[in-house]
């Protein structure tokens, strides 16, 4: 259901719907660590300093473990129903998290300690969630048709990005976090420049997309749509 580099990309992590969590040696393929929950694992991923490996999915909590020794820290709860992303801060204090079904909200903790700091209504089930590099924000996806930009201080969303007609499958900044790249299930693909998000450059693909993602060099971009084709960009 996803995968994750570790920053400095000794490692990989993927997850699967059957509960899986596992951490690979990218280099040899050999598994490292592995955990297997009693529920469908929607996301994982290491945090941006490769401190911590966290999973979210239908068991309703937040899954820590410290990287250097894999021990699991207290997990967080709060959530009444299965949490589809998440995104922790630069600095690895602060997690956003984001559900959907029985629980349609948007949820801030402090981290890895777990503390409720805030909550938001999202009408929907959330897809992604990513954090800039260059402030305070986040931007979610999911069943909506728009893109929130939340302010992460004042647990409130700042903007929404409207695009196509169709639920926006997947976000991504830029490194530098001055673009914002959005896809949508209708196929529209959407280049923001941030903040001045009304800047944009708009591309319609024939299929559904579902994943969107810069190359490690940044110089292109990387779209999947639903008829298994991986298309490349020029980064503008």
């Amino acid at each position: 259901t996803s995968l994750s580099f570790s920053s400095d990309g000794t490692f990989l992590a993927s997850s699967d719907a059957s509960g899986g969590v596992r951490v690979w040696n990218p280099t040899t393929g050999e598994l490292v660590w592995s955990f297997v929950d009693s529920d469908a694992v929607h996301e994982v991923g290491f945090t941006s300093q490769g401190t911590f490996l966290v999973a979210v999915g239908d068991s309703r909590v937040v899954r820590i473990w410290e990287t250097a020794t894999w021990k699991p820290w207290p997990s967080i709860t709060g959530h009444i129903g299965s949490i589809y992303a998440f995104a922790v801060s630069p600095e690895e204090d602060l997690i956003v998290t984001g559900a959907g079904d029985d629980d349609p909200t948007i949820r801030l903790w402090s981290f890895p300690s777990g503390e409720p700091l805030g909550e938001d209504l999202y009408e929907g089930r959330v897809y992604d969630i990513e954090y800039s590099p260059r402030d305070r924000q986040v931007a979610i996806s999911g069943t909506q048709p728009t893109v929130w930009l939340w302010e992460v201080d004042r647990r409130d969303f700042l903007h929404m990005i409207f695009g196509g007609r169709a639920a926006v499958a997947d976000v991504a900044y830029s490194s530098r976090g001055t673009a914002l790249l959005t896809v949508s299930e209708d196929g529209v693909f959407q280049y923001h420049r941030v903040p001045d998000v009304f800047e944009q450059r708009t591309i319609r693909f024939e299929q559904p997309l579902s994943a969107v993602d810069y190359s490690s060099d940044r110089l292109l971009i990387v779209c999947g749509d639903r008829a298994g084709n991986v298309l490349l960009l020029s980064v503008p």
